[in-house]
């Protein structure tokens, strides 16, 4: 893909953000639910690709090893290897298909460990080898968004500004799984925390070979093919998975 063809999808997806779910930007809602909807409008300029938010691929290439000064980043968190906020690739490729990485933030800049993340997973250098990187700062009236090719920055982040910004209700095809755009942003969050809520409680007395099963089950479905239960789902799963794994490997060690 040209680079021109892939900073035109960013920027409708970006401009779809806008026109539909502002009020998730500056407010109080999970960064999480804009990266979220960010990926459903990617989601339909890469027919044959899938759009995934925070997936987890158990495999070495993907431990925080493979990137220099990630593993420092991991201190203290969950992440026993490296989950991105959004992914363009063909899950079944053994990582031959990558096409995109994103990191996405609201009303915050891209921070030490988001760029070490996007420079390890585009460098040609490494296992990963995403074609295009990018980091996307939603703030209300404007987006900044930081090109990554070949492990490197594309010069300064480029700010744009949506063709059209609308808090009214608009039309969206945005599918059965995600949290409807008319709701506020306080109603929004509401709904995300009580269905964290329930996910947690759902998952949280899996043993480790259901916790795996359980997401096997779900990590193949697109982001529009999702309910909101199962997205709340695969979302905890990512994090209860990735302490297993580091949980073993420092027994490995």
């Amino acid at each position: 893909m040209e680079s021109d063809d892939f900073l035109k999808a960013t920027d409708e997806a970006v401009n779809r953000v806008f026109e539909n779910d502002l009020e998730l930007i500056g407010s109080d809602a999970n960064e999480r639910a804009i990266a979220h909807r960010f990926a459903v409008y990617l989601e339909p300029s890469f027919p044959g690709m899938n759009v995934d938010c925070e997936y987890v691929r158990t495999d070495e290439e993907s431990s925080p090893e493979q990137i220099p000064g990630i593993e420092e980043c991991n201190e203290g968190k969950e992440a026993g290897w490296i989950i991105p906020d959004v992914l363009v690739h063909a899950r079944k490729s053994k990582g031959e298909v990558n096409l995109a990485v994103f990191e996405v933030k609201s009303c915050s800049g891209l921070d030490e460990c988001d760029r070490l993340k996007l420079k390890g997973m585009t460098s040609r250098s490494g296992p990963l080898r995403y074609e295009f990187g990018m980091g996307v700062e939603f703030y209300p009236d404007h987006c900044d968004r930081l090109l990554f090719v070949d492990g490197d920055p594309q010069g300064d982040p480029i700010r744009t500004s949506p063709n059209t910004i609308q808090t009214g209700e608009g039309p969206t095809d945005a599918g059965e799984g995600a949290v409807s755009g008319t709701k506020t942003a306080i109603e929004q969050n509401a709904d995300i925390l009580l269905l964290d809520k329930a996910a947690r409680k759902k998952i949280q007395g899996l043993a480790p070979e259901e916790a795996l099963e359980l997401y096997d089950s779900l990590k193949d479905k697109s982001i529009t093919e999702l309910t909101d239960s199962e997205y709340a789902e695969r979302l905890v799963l990512s994090e209860k998975l990735s302490e297993i794994i580091r949980k073993r490997r420092k027994q490995k060690t």
